[in-house]
């Protein structure tokens, strides 16, 4: 069986390399390692640090720290960002004070060393580790890195941590590339939820927009409610974009552009042209958004009630029709025909355009 020449095999290319543990925490320090905002919450225990420690200095193997380069120059970490961060608290011989995970969303380096950031942003303390006896030692050993007798810091310092780079040829498969390999690394953990690998694939100032507005602007808090672990709300947003990008209303029909029947791809292949999003359009998308925001008058959290958000949404931005959203107009959207669309599924596109319709017709009073 003959195979096409279009197949393309090895097209990401990994290089490994054995970077010395002092190396390592210093160019986290120095921000030549990149923890990036869109990587989950770091976690981890006190004990948990201390037991990776531990295990380093027995000299057990340590698994390798995935990353890119990025557009930067930095070395983007992809996974094993737990393990870098555990690294650099032990260097600088301080840990969280508080149980508060760190979220790197917080974390601003700019013109800064990662320890000062680390310290202006969160409350610190100091901390020891402490080796238990066993074969080898009869006694207990603090082996904190500013504690180590010289000899052992250096054989520390030159301990080697495996870090291996992807890289492409083709630009053209990054993208896709990497969020197969996100799943794949994630896939033995807890897993990334698709917005969270988004998070990841697609980090660019559109990106950045949708950050900032997720996690401060009031108005969309009181809207959606508490903020979601899962990146929920981030992905409604997107999501709210995406059909503000493919959706016209034309002599009173909706009318659904690009749609392959699967919503995930939708937003996908918006956000794939979103990273080359100028500022202006950025700035059009975010009062898109504010703009919707600021017709709730609502006393309670509509979060949980997306296909009817998304309809509101539409209406307001594809519409000519001035209208507040009250407790009273969410109910009357509810007894109206919206009620029969939203039990037929969600993602069809027949149903979508009646959805969306049917909204229409109770805010107008069309319906």
């Amino acid at each position: 069986m003959m195979v096409g020449k279009a197949l393309i095999v090895d097209r990401v290319q990994q290089y490994k390399s054995d970077v010395a543990f002092k190396t390592l925490v210093e160019g986290v320090n120095e921000n030549l390692y990149y923890i990036p905002r869109y990587q989950r919450k770091f976690r981890w225990k006190l004990e948990q640090v201390q037991e990776l420690i531990r295990s380093l200095i027995r000299g057990y193997p340590i698994p390798p720290i995935y990353a890119y380069r990025n557009r930067s120059g930095q070395l983007e970490i992809l996974d094993g960002q737990q393990r870098v961060m555990s690294f650099f608290f032990y260097y600088i011989g301080k840990f969280m004070k508080y149980s508060t995970a760190i979220d790197f969303r917080e974390i601003h380096v700019e013109g800064k060393t990662y320890k000062e950031v680390l310290e202006e942003t969160y409350e610190l303390m100091p901390m020891s580790i402490i080796l238990n006896p066993d074969d080898n030692i009869e006694e207990q050993v603090d082996i904190s890195y500013q504690n180590l007798p010289i000899d052992l810091k250096r054989k520390l310092d030159y301990t080697n941590i495996t870090v291996i780079e992807l890289r492409w040829e083709e630009k053209n498969y990054r993208t896709n590339d990497l969020q197969v390999i996100f799943k794949n690394l994630n896939r033995m953990g807890t897993l990334l939820e698709a917005q969270e690998i988004r998070n990841g694939v697609f980090d660019c100032a559109f990106y950045d927009m949708l950050r900032v507005v997720n996690l401060y602007n009031a108005e969309w808090r009181n809207i959606w409610g508490s903020m979601s672990a899962s990146e929920e709300d981030m992905e409604f947003l997107l999501r709210l974009c995406t059909v503000r990008r493919y959706v016209d209303f034309i002599d009173g029909e909706f009318i659904i552009n690009e749609y392959s029947g699967r919503y995930g791809t939708w937003m996908d292949k918006f956000s794939e042209e979103a990273v080359n999003m100028k500022k202006k359009e950025i700035r059009e998308y975010e009062d898109s958004l504010l703009r919707f925001f600021h017709r709730f008058h609502v006393n309670r959290t509509v979060g949980a009630q997306k296909a009817l958000l998304e309809s509101l949404y539409l209406v307001n931005e594809k519409c000519d029709i001035d209208f507040e959203i009250t407790d009273t107009l969410i109910k009357k959207i509810k007894n109206s025909k919206f009620a029969d669309s939203t039990r037929q599924g969600t993602v069809k596109k027949g149903t979508m355009i009646k959805r969306w319709g049917d909204v229409y017709g109770a805010i107008s009073g069309l319906d």
